[in-house]
């Protein structure tokens, strides 16, 4: 939940303001801290995806409108995940040439019982959103709004396997209550953490390395 969908959409992003707690530079550091573990939390969903490397792939059917045709996006890639901090999920998911599409970090805030949310791209284009989780069903309900454009909003559910080794993701987006466009997806662990993730340093090329060095691995076994 990985929330590749996200990722994925440009209009949904929202360049961040100076009243935003954190900016995509302290983003970036926090994800650059040595993976922790986070203690069992029943409401903190996204804490449910056991760390390590991750498959995914994505479906993005968009709807024909009087500017584009209809068109169906279908991607896969990786993804790398931790925690920081024993309090952060922190998701990078990559191309399948290493490429890093973004890095996603996720939160629970104990006072209001809601999962936070927010995705930076090489660009240091930064979105946010807020969930709701479901301890029952293992799901996170996703409501993002793009501040640029106060008619288009999107739905996303992600929902976790209960052992922890997958996930899949179903979303709608809107705009002025009409549909655009319906996203899928699913995540699989293949893997475990490079060893440099739990280092108190680490070089910021790893990641994209282990990620690279996955992706051959598991197409010569196909």
């Amino acid at each position: 939940m990985v929330i590749v969908g996200i990722s994925g959409i440009s209009t949904m992003t929202s360049r961040p303001k100076e009243k935003d707690v954190l900016n995509a530079a302290q983003l970036e550091k926090i994800a650059a801290q040595p993976h922790q573990l986070i203690q069992n939390n029943p409401q903190f969903i996204s804490a449910m995806l056991k760390p390590g490397m991750w498959q995914w792939t994505d479906r993005r059917v968009v709807q024909a409108t009087s500017e584009q045709k209809a068109q169906t996006i279908e991607r896969k890639g990786f993804a790398k995940i931790k925690h920081v901090q024993g309090k952060f999920v922190v998701i990078e998911p990559t191309e399948e040439k290493g490429f890093r599409l973004a890095t996603e970090i996720h939160s629970y805030d104990r006072l209001a019982k809601t999962l936070h949310f927010t995705n930076f791209n090489a660009k240091s284009i930064v979105s946010r959103a807020i969930g709701v989780p479901d301890p029952e069903h293992h799901t996170i309900k996703w409501k993002i709004s793009n501040l640029n454009d106060d008619a288009q909003e999107m739905e996303l559910t992600l929902t976790c396997a209960k052992d922890g080794l997958s996930a899949h993701l179903q979303g709608k987006v809107r705009r002025g209550g009409t549909l655009r466009a319906t996203v899928s997806g699913i995540v699989e662990r293949v893997g475990d953490l490079p060893e440099s993730d739990f280092a108190s340093a680490r070089p910021k090329a790893d990641t994209v390395a282990a990620l690279v060095k996955l992706g051959a691995e598991i197409q010569r076994n196909a």
